[in-house]
Formats: structure tokens, sequence, C-alpha cells
């Protein structure tokens, strides 16, 4: 399996467009598809690779302090895996979004950078309910991830605007809501792609509202270091509402 674990671990490191929960995807289909050909050995190595691979994503690392906790009883691994399979392959009618529906009243215009699978839905179930009056995606050098989202929502019949990064606070006034994913949320601060502190501090300043959509397994009770210049924290200070 060495050979196996290498691919994957490359696949991991080197994709820079997927967000993390449809990493963890990736890695857990992985792990229950070979579980009984991988050694206790061999979940460790993975575990010690995919904590330095991808540092800031909390759903990476939990996945990765179960099978060093649990290498050694496979039983208990394998049940641990089944429960974090259902948060990597989520019923996004059914998860986050009911309260956020709840909370609106009309069509909202909507800012949001980078490119969040759990944003994405929600963006497209705004607008089969009719609450998305008008969208801005920032592009977000340098990986252009929000301009790979808003492609992605056009294949829904959704048009929005592509903004530059720097020219976003133009479209302030505009605007009833700034949302964001996250890789991590932690009690004090939430991890994302650089330009979320920025964009959620001018939001708060001109008294818009500001929401991160999130997911259980980007809990993370530990400090993370940033060790990638592509993310930072945003303190929680800033955050209206988490949904998670």
């Amino acid at each position: 399996m060495k050979n196996e674990i290498k691919i994957l671990i490359n696949q991991v490191r080197e994709n820079t467009i997927s967000g993390d929960i449809e990493i963890a995807r990736m890695l857990i289909t992985f792990i229950l598809d070979n579980f009984y050909l991988l050694k206790d050995e061999d979940l460790i190595d993975v575990a010690e690779q995919l904590k330095n691979a991808k540092n800031e994503m909390a759903s990476i690392q939990n996945i990765a302090r179960i099978l060093i906790l649990y290498a050694d009883k496979l039983d208990e691994l394998y049940k641990e895996l089944i429960a974090f399979r259902k948060f990597v392959v989520p019923d996004y009618n059914k998860i986050h979004f009911r309260d956020l529906f709840s909370d609106l009243k009309k069509p909202v215009e909507i800012i949001t950078l980078s490119r969040s699978s759990t944003v994405k839905y929600a963006i497209i179930l705004l607008y089969k309910k009719n609450l998305l009056k008008n969208l801005y995606v920032i592009h977000s050098y340098p990986g252009g991830e929000g301009e790979t989202l808003l492609k992605e929502l056009n294949e829904n019949g959704i048009n929005g605007i592509l903004v530059e990064d720097l020219t976003f606070y133009r479209y302030m006034n505009n605007i009833d809501i700034a949302v964001t994913g996250a890789d991590a949320i932690t009690d004090k601060y939430f991890i994302n792609k650089v330009g979320s502190y920025l964009l959620f501090d001018y939001a708060k300043k001109a008294g818009k509202k500001t929401l991160v959509l999130g997911n259980p397994l980007k809990k993370i009770s530990i400090d993370i270091a940033i060790k990638n210049k592509e993310y930072e924290k945003i303190p929680l200070s800033l955050v209206d509402k988490i949904f998670i």
C-alpha cells in the first residue's frame, strides 16, 4: 500500500481547488475502501503526513487524530470513520439552512470569496427558493477559487458578478450578507482563505450581516498555527452567526 498512500498524500497536498470537506471525503473513502489492507503503521503514516499536508484544515486534522488514536483498535476506528462519513456526504437540504432561510423575509444580495462547497450549495438553495437577489464573488487570488465557484454556479443557472480582490468594498453598500465557509472553527476564531478578515471587517463596519457556514468536522479544540500564507485567522467577534 506504500505507493497508494504516496499517491493519496500527493493528491491531498497538491489539491488547491477542492474544499476541505471534499478532500476529507476522498480520504475517508480511500481508507474505508482499503481498510483491511492497511496496517497499523500505514494508518499512523497516513495520519502524520496528513497533519503536515493540510495543517489549516480541521477536518483533515480530525481524521488524522482518530487514525492515530485508534490505529490499534480497528473495530473502533471503523465506527469512527463511518460516523465521520455522514459529515463529508452531507444532505444540504437538511442541515444548516433551515435556520438561515427562516431569517430571510425577502431576496438578499450576498458577497462571498474563495470556493466553499457548503456556501455553494447554500447559494443554490437560496436561488431555488427565490431568495437570492444578487451575488458577488471575490476572485480570491492567487488560486482564483472564487472564479471557479462562479463558473460552477453558472452551470446551475445562477449568475453573479466576479469581483477583483481589492475592489470588493465598492459593493458593500449593495449587499445584505457577507458569507464564507471555514477550514477550521475554534472557540476564538475561524480559519479561511486570506481576504476573509478584510471582508468581514468591512461588512461589520458597514452594518452588514456576517455568516460562516461550517460543518461539525471543522470544529477543533486546539490552536492551529498558520503555515500556509494563503490562510488567515478571523476572530469570532467579526461573525454574527456560525451555522454548523
